[in-house]
């Protein structure tokens, strides 16, 4: 019998598409006897309870939702056509999460001023000594920006100096 394989693909937009493909697992019904079946529910009841597979499990949940979290950003990076990544770092050793998120949201309002059509897709990472950080996947931030004095002068200033 040859293996059969399931395909997913998907549409991510912004022209992008992802495709996995895994083998199919193929089950038999067994014809097992009652004191079978009693011995298997056991064992497998034994196997739930183990304080040894309750935390294998705990770990493999979290492992799952780190993994599903990973395919959301780079599916999401990819449909919002990221180009461009930031750090966004503090020069003191920043161990508020909290305060990190009130930052952003105030770095998000910052750049929704100077670039209407601003978006991002961020992530914070905390450092070995404990400080958070934020990473940011955005798009089509220009090299610089047309701004006029208080005097009515033009002027331009380079993005990153003005981010």
């Amino acid at each position: 019998m040859s293996p059969s394989f399931c395909v997913r693909v998907h549409d991510v937009g912004n022209g992008h598409i992802e495709a996995s493909m895994r083998q199919e697992s193929h089950l038999e019904e067994l014809d097992l006897t009652p004191k079978q079946v009693i011995a298997l529910e056991s064992a497998q009841w034994n196997k739930d309870h183990d304080p040894r597979a309750i935390k294998e499990r705990a770990e493999k949940a979290l492992k799952v939702a780190a993994n599903r979290a990973k395919t959301m950003v780079r599916r999401s990076c990819k449909a919002m056509g990221c180009d461009t990544m930031l750090t966004l770092t503090y020069r003191a050793n920043e161990v508020d999460l909290l305060a990190v998120k009130a930052d952003l949201k105030k770095f998000n309002r910052r750049m929704l001023a100077l670039l209407p059509a601003f978006s991002f897709v961020a992530a914070f990472e905390r450092q070995d000594r404990g400080a958070w950080h934020v990473h940011m996947a955005t798009a089509n931030i220009p090299q610089s920006f047309a701004r006029v004095s208080q005097s009515g002068q033009k002027y331009v200033v380079k993005s990153y100096n003005a981010i």
